[in-house]
Order: structure tokens, then C-alpha cells, then sequence
């Protein structure tokens, strides 16, 4: 029953966010060995089987409640999260015992249920960071096969729900090598993106990042700053100008945020998903990612923008 995860775990699981575009990076042989160690790594995983640890169908709707909360696992659909919670074993630890030490192995992934776990870089130094009910840890060593950084506590009696590395590492890949798949799939169907060399979309497909909105949810208001960039996968989004009203809608393989991120001015509109029952399913990407992948469409997007801001003009 040992296992990890920092309060650097605050701290390294932002840098992991923050530098998982990077990851992509554009040419080097650094990044042809990283994919190809993933792909095989992704392809062992599909023929890889995780085995499914008795539950009530109350007990897995609670697990998946509380994962879609987490910043890690919160982007994934609903029947993987299904799979992940299906897969969890509970775990109980009594009030001062070490759930993970630090320099040890990372065997775990841990999803707090009940109680709260203390993390301590030095365990002669107050700790440096406390979860909660419904916070996750754990993840980073079991990425990246590197030790645990900091030591972790209860604080109180503990009731966790824990996924084994391997089962972790397998739903991770087949995830990743599934999500690759269904990106490149969309991505070859893209109209803008048929100028991009295979190499190049697929690139693209590899950083896109789903984001679903509920009808009505608005994705980018007229005024403020943007940074994110998106394209439709599925549903239909409405766009509005404050003295205009709606302006135009927009469906599946259609795009936009990328204004914001080539001129580096406010949003020019605003866009909602459109509130007919319906979710509005988007691929996005951020701006330094943007930069990145979407270089060699510099100058397409900036001469689409022209199109743009005649329809706006016309719909004023």
C-alpha cells in the first residue's frame, strides 16, 4: 500500500498540462522516438486487459462523478471514465499512515473518497499541500516512471479508490492510440486542414484537446481575450455581434478563435453552442500549441479573415 504524489504535485501537474503540447514537438528525433515508443506502447495496451474489480452501479456513478472533476482525467467521455472507475480498487488507510513515500516506486493512482491525505516534501516540515474528498493523485510518477517526489499522509482515516500502474498505463495508452485515431480520422475530413502535409495534420491530431459545451454554454465572448483556437467535431454553434444579434451558425469541420490568436486582438464575436438539446463537441487548441502546428496555414487563415469580416460587415 505505498504510493505518491506531490503537492509539486499542484505544481508538476500544471507542468504536465502546460508542457504536454510541447511534447509534439514539430521535427526532432527526441519527439520521432517519443511516438514511436507510444505507438507501440498504445498498440500493447489495446491487447492488453484490464480487469474489472466488483462494484455497484452506484458505487462506479459516484467514481465517475468525482473523476470528471479532475483536471487529468476530466476530459475523458463518459464510457472510459466508466472503464477507469470499473477498474478501481478501494483502499482503506488509517489516520498517520504513509499512502505514498517519496523516492519509492509509483504503484498506485489514487482517487480520494473520504477522509483527507496531507503531502509533505520533508516530513520534518509542515506539509505543503492537503487534498480532499474527490481530489486525485498519484498520476505523474506512473507517466512518466519516475519516483514519487513527495510523501502522503492521512490525515484522517482514508478511503480511497486505487488504480494499479499497469491498469493505469494500459487505459492511459489505449485512451491516447483511441483519441489519436478518432482525431486523425476527423482531422483528414477538415476542409482547412487538407493543405497540411499527413505529417502535419497528424501532428495537428495529436495536440487537439476535446472540449464539449452544453447548448447555450458561450466558448468565446465578443471583447475579451482570446487563446484558445477550435473546430467543430459535432453539434452546431451560433455566432452573435453585440449590434448585430446572430450573425452566422456553424457546423461540423467549420472553425474559429483563430482571429484572436493571429492579430493578438479581443474576440470579435461571440460564440455559443446553439441551445437546441444538443452538445456542441469541439477540438481545440491553445495558443503557444496554435503557434506551433498551425504555422503553415499562416497565410490561408489570415486571407479566410478577409471572407470573415465581410460577412460581419454584411450581417451589420
Amino acid at each position: 500500500d505505498d504510493d505518491d504524489e506531490d503537492d509539486d504535485d499542484d505544481d508538476d501537474d500544471e507542468d504536465y498540462v502546460d508542457h504536454l503540447p510541447s511534447v509534439g514537438n514539430a521535427m526532432s528525433a527526441h519527439r520521432r522516438q517519443a511516438v514511436s515508443a507510444e505507438v507501440s506502447e498504445g498498440e500493447a495496451a489495446r491487447r492488453a486487459e484490464v480487469l474489472k474489480v466488483a462494484k455497484t452501479e452506484a458505487e462506479i456513478q459516484q467514481i465517475v462523478i468525482l473523476l470528471r472533476q479532475d483536471h487529468f482525467m476530466g476530459y475523458l467521455p463518459e464510457e472510459q471514465l466508466v472503464r477507469i472507475a470499473e477498474a478501481m480498487l478501494p483502499k482503506t488507510f488509517p489516520a498517520g499512515d504513509t499512502i505514498i513515500e517519496k523516492g519509492t516506486e509509483g504503484d498506485f493512482f489514487y482517487l480520494l473518497e473520504k477522509g483527507a491525505v496531507t503531502v509533505h516534501l520533508d516530513l520534518d516540515a509542515p506539509p505543503v499541500h492537503e487534498y480532499g474528498c474527490g481530489d486525485c493523485f498519484g498520476e505523474l510518477a506512473l507517466l512518466y516512471n519516475a519516483p514519487r517526489s513527495a510523501t502522503c499522509k492521512a490525515k484522517k482515516d482514508v478511503r480511497v479508490y486505487a488504480l494499479r500502474r499497469a491498469d493505469f498505463r494500459t487505459l492511459v495508452m489505449r485512451f491516447n492510440m483511441e483519441k489519436l485515431e478518432r482525431n486523425s480520422s476527423f482531422v483528414n475530413r477538415v476542409p482547412i486542414l487538407e493543405q497540411l502535409t499527413p505529417a502535419e495534420r497528424y501532428l495537428v491530431a495529436d495536440c487537439l484537446v476535446p472540449k464539449a459545451f452544453n447548448p447555450g454554454d458561450v466558448i468565446c465572448r465578443e471583447g475579451d481575450v482570446g487563446n484558445d483556437f477550435y473546430i467543430i467535431e459535432e453539434g452546431e454553434a451560433v455566432v452573435t455581434k453585440k449590434d448585430s444579434g446572430e450573425v452566422a451558425r456553424m457546423g461540423s469541420g467549420e472553425y474559429f478563435g483563430e482571429i484572436s490568436l493571429l492579430t493578438k486582438k479581443p474576440r470579435q464575436a461571440t460564440v455559443a453552442a446553439a441551445e437546441n438539446g444538443k452538445l456542441l463537441k469541439t477540438l481545440s487548441l491553445d495558443r503557444p500549441t496554435f503557434d506551433r502546428v498551425m504555422g503553415p496555414l499562416d497565410d490561408f487563415l489570415r486571407r479566410n479573415m478577409k471572407t470573415y469580416y465581410k460577412t460581419i460587415s454584411e450581417a451589420s
